[in-house]
């Protein structure tokens, strides 16, 4: 996908992100439920450690300045339903990037480059530990499932590149914390902060933002995301993080 493409793609989901987020944080009337349904445009890189059939376990990174050229596509969606101090959430993200190494003059090896495609899915609920009519901070539970798909091509000097395919599917139990705390009226900061392990041997996630209601029924958001993962079977390998900027 060409650089225009990636611009005009992240900016149009922007753009429907912010059509479309239903108003989560209206005050309503707490004996009813409410729902949310509010998709961002992720512009995530890569940055850890990935081995696949016989590629060494080999350390990437993509930075802020690259995505252009490393990120072919990220997004993600989360929906809420929520009555007085019980809630229920599902989070979908799908990140598709590559990132590379570049081996010293010396060194036999060439290159290494890394694409992968990610897709999660969390189910949860939470319970309000504070709740005020300023915002409230809730301990929540989830389940998060992954499937992972890696392409690796390792590059030597003075012989044909290596191409190997692998991935994995497993699902991770975590718990944490999830909050929102309105600074005024219509200016609301949110954020979450989870961690556990399952198939992983470790998996976290981090968020951060803050948003404008512009009306009863759509506000715009602005934050930082970071979903890491630390997952070793046989001989696949997927040590990574998965951060940026988010806009819905």
């Amino acid at each position: 996908m060409g650089l225009l493409q990636k611009s005009t793609a992240i900016a149009l989901l922007g753009l429907l992100a912010c059509s479309v987020h239903a108003q989560a944080l209206e005050k309503v009337d707490a004996s009813s439920w409410t729902y949310t349904f509010s998709p961002y445009a992720w512009a995530a890189g890569l940055s850890g450690d990935a081995a696949a059939l016989g590629i060494p376990k080999t350390h990437v990174k993509s930075n802020f300045s690259s995505l252009s050229k490393d990120l072919d596509f990220a997004a993600m969606a989360l929906f809420t339903a929520r009555k007085h101090r019980f809630g229920f959430f599902a989070d979908l993200t799908y990140i598709k990037a590559s990132a590379g190494t570049t081996f010293s003059a010396t060194s036999p090896l060439q290159d290494i480059n890394v694409g992968a495609t990610a897709l999660t899915a969390m189910l949860g609920a939470g319970y309000a530990v504070w709740d005020h009519k300023k915002g409230h901070m809730d301990v929540i539970g989830a389940l998060r499932y992954w499937d992972v798909d890696v392409n690796a091509t390792l590059r030597a000097k003075n012989t044909k590149a290596i191409h190997r395919h692998d991935g994995g599917k497993w699902v991770d139990a975590l718990t944490g914390l999830r909050a929102v705390y309105y600074l005024t009226d219509n200016t609301y900061a949110t954020g979450w902060a989870l961690a556990g392990k399952g198939g992983a041997k470790f998996s976290w996630d981090i968020a951060a933002g803050v948003g404008y209601k512009i009306n009863t029924g759509l506000s715009a958001q602005l934050g930082y995301r970071a979903l890491g993962v630390n997952y070793n079977q046989d001989h696949f390998h997927y040590k990574m993080v998965h951060k940026g900027p988010v806009l819905g």
